[in-house]
């Protein structure tokens, strides 16, 4: 919701930008400031009543430095070296590799296949 709201006032200050200088240009900021003063109430009234208390980050980092929300078998696979890595299939534009789009190479893996399909 932040990042809307931060984003609407940011296009906000862009549409005025564009206006010259004069009434016009002062009569709009008046406008645009009072409907952020309206909604940021509004929403602030609305969060209230939801009673938020246990927001929790998913980006804040592990004693391993990986997101909360990185298993620890994905976490092996990230910190491996990748060039000992056999991908199932490998996707190069050239057309040196088994496919040469993403598309094609996701459209090719089998209907029920389990586990991870690497694709380099």
């Amino acid at each position: 919701m932040n990042n809307w709201l931060s984003a609407v006032m940011s296009y906000q200050q862009m549409c005025i930008d564009g206006f010259p200088d004069g009434e016009e240009k002062a009569a709009l900021q008046k406008l645009l400031k009072t409907a952020k003063k309206i909604v940021v109430s509004q929403v602030s009234s609305i969060f209230s009543k939801f009673q938020v208390s246990n927001l929790k980050r998913n980006l804040l980092a592990d004693e391993d430095g990986f997101p909360t929300w990185i298993n620890k078998e994905d976490q092996r696979i990230l910190k491996a070296d990748g060039s000992k890595q056999t991908p199932n299939v490998t996707v190069v534009k050239d057309g040196s590799g088994n496919y040469t789009t993403i598309t094609a190479a996701l459209n090719a893996m089998p209907e029920k296949y389990k586990g991870r399909y690497a694709l380099f």
